[in-house]
Parts: C-alpha cells; structure tokens; sequence
C-alpha cells in the first residue's frame, strides 16, 4: 500500500459543495425569490390611485406640504415625498427587487473571492 504525500490525502470536497458554489446557488436563489416576490407584489397588490390625486383631498396636501417645507425645509418635503411613495405597492416591489439583486450581487462577489482563493492555494500546493 503506498501512501500518498500530506497534503494529497486531504479530502477535498466535490464541486458542488465547496464553498464558491454553495455561494453562487445561494445567490442564485436569492435572485430568483426576488424577482418572485417582487412580481407577486407588483402582481397581487392593487396599486390604484393615489390620494394626492383625490380632489376633495388635494387642499389638505397642499396645505401638509408646504407646512413640511416650512418647519423642515426641503428635506422635509423629500421626506415627505418618500413616506407618499411608499404607499404604493411599485415602490415595495422595486427595494425588494433592488435588495435581491444586491444580495445576489454580495454572493457572487464573495464566489468569486472564495474561488481565487482557492486557485492561488492549490498554485502554491504544486
């Protein structure tokens, strides 16, 4: 029975589970369950008019907004802008979309890392 040098009887890990893959199928799903969720969103939730639009209301608006810009000034009335936004279910869908998109983006990142890192270890093993 011959042996093998140190460092060829460590056990190395078949393709499918050694980290930088585990990765990519992790980003993988993140992305896909993203896009699923922020198509359901868009899909499922009604995303009709909003209130702004009411007439009977618009008085109401326009008095909240320029009392916002008055007390805070403009970023009072972009935070006001944003908190309106996010009453719509496009908005939800799109920082679901964007968030696993990047998520996905910080899995494949870290692959790549994790797979040139275990290029440079196997150059230096030889």
């Amino acid at each position: 029975m011959t042996q093998l040098p140190e460092s060829k009887t460590e056990a190395r890990l078949p393709s499918s589970r050694s980290p930088a893959a585990q990765l990519r199928r992790i980003g993988l799903i993140v992305l896909l369950a993203g896009f699923a969720i922020a198509g359901a969103i868009y899909a499922l939730a009604p995303d009709g008019p909003s209130p702004e639009d009411n007439p009977s209301l618009t008085e109401f608006y326009d008095k909240q907004a320029v009392a916002v810009e008055r007390m805070w000034g403009r970023e009072g009335s972009l935070t006001l802008g944003i908190t309106r936004s996010l009453k719509r279910a496009s908005t939800y869908s799109a920082i679901v979309l964007v968030v696993s998109v990047l998520g996905s983006f910080v899995c494949f990142y870290l692959a790549r890392d994790a797979y040139d890192g275990n290029k440079e270890e196997g150059a230096r093993s030889e």
